[in-house]
């Protein structure tokens, strides 16, 4: 934990490519179905140690960071295990 007893995080993976996208209209509907607070998907390998509760910072060469809190992660071609589905929400800087 911080001076604010909010708890600190260690990174787990870095380096890790991935597609991002906004949820608009119809997408977001079916989402919020899954993760009630979710804004963006996020595609990446599957990997089973990515859970909900843990965080993405996106970082990008010509952009600011930004913080994600991942919401819900589902297997997105049973059985295969290939892709890692992440509904997120993007976390405001303060």
């Amino acid at each position: 934990e911080d001076d604010y007893g909010d708890p600190t995080y260690a990174p787990l993976f870095t380096d890790v490519w991935m597609d991002l996208q906004d949820l608009r209209g119809f997408e977001i509907i079916r989402a919020q179905k899954v993760a009630e607070k979710a804004t963006h998907y996020i595609t990446v390998r599957y990997n089973p140690a990515i859970t909900a509760n843990m965080r993405i910072i996106y970082h990008s060469v010509d952009q600011p960071d930004r913080t994600f809190y991942i919401w819900a992660v589902l297997d997105e071609f049973t059985p295969r295990k290939v892709w890692c589905a992440i509904y997120c929400e993007e976390l405001m800087a303060q």
